[in-house]
């Protein structure tokens, strides 16, 4: 009862979230909008790949087909759409406007409103514009038989998917939490935003799979950025053993308690220069 009670303090962060995402919905749609244009970038670059090889389209490199690579593409896109965030903005705005003060006198955590706040806009965007892309997108595939198709192997995989999108979900707010904290000591989020989105891309495997990239890819399988997007999609692929993907799931754990114990710290350090500032 304490537990309900405790997080029902935060249901009305949580719609405020939600809300957030139907006014500004026309920003979701020209963000799906310039995502597209980004698919269709990368479908011509693989073509040219792909083609490039003595067996064409039909060739095999690094384990993905042509067709599978663009799918890569279309799943890689649709997921980070679904991840957007803006913890860090909402933060650096509490900062500057001097809203923090009184938002710490609440009687809620202020790590936690953040985190509900923005689990409702990513649950609204996953729910109604990024699963069911996701879902068509594979029918599709499946109804035209360009990937191989076991309805066991699937469920097992859109299970082991979900849980993915649950572990990525509070990840990437523990980043941009991380990064809203460090506009205590900047001031200025712009160019952190940028280092973090190029991070991001590329060590997630937006870019490129990391199948591409050797025994460096190997490695960066297990980096925190890899659950945000190459993780997640290779599971729904079907690349990654479900033995291997339960592996996954406890180091995406681990990932989140590093990440909450340095918030943790440089919160408190956050409200030591708070103090400062106001006295």
């Amino acid at each position: 009862m304490k537990i309900a009670k405790r997080i029902s303090r935060y249901i009305p962060f949580f719609k405020a979230g939600t809300k957030q995402f139907l006014v500004y919905k026309a920003q979701s749609f020209m963000w799906l909008i310039i995502s597209f244009v980004d698919i269709a970038f990368i479908f011509f670059l693989y073509e040219a790949v792909y083609k490039s090889n003595e067996n064409g389209l039909n060739a095999v490199i690094n384990g993905f087909t042509f067709k599978e690579i663009v799918l890569y593409a279309i799943t890689s896109f649709c997921f980070s759409f679904s991840l957007h965030d803006e913890t860090s903005y909402n933060i650096l705005t509490d900062v500057k406007e001097g809203t923090i003060s009184s938002s710490l006198t609440k009687p809620v955590s202020y790590r936690l409103r953040q985190f509900f706040q923005a689990l409702g806009n990513n649950i609204f965007q996953f729910a109604f514009i990024g699963f069911p892309l996701l879902i068509a997108t594979y029918i599709i595939y499946f109804s035209l038989k360009l990937i191989p198709f076991d309805v066991g192997s699937f469920f097992l995989n859109l299970l082991f998917f979900i849980l993915f999108y649950i572990i990525s979900t509070i990840l990437i707010n523990s980043l941009n939490y991380l990064l809203g904290l460090l506009s205590f000591f900047s001031q200025h989020m712009f160019g952190l935003q940028l280092i973090m989105e190029a991070l991001q891309m590329f060590f997630s495997g937006g870019v490129v799979p990391f199948a591409f990239m050797g025994i460096f890819g190997i490695v960066l399988n297990f980096n925190p950025f890899a659950f945000l997007n190459s993780t997640p999609i290779l599971v729904l692929m079907d690349k990654i053993d479900p033995l291997y993907s339960l592996l996954l799931v406890g180091v995406g754990i681990v990932w989140i308690v590093i990440f909450e114990l340095i918030n943790k710290l440089i919160f408190s350090s956050c409200m030591k220069k708070l103090v400062i500032q106001g006295g």
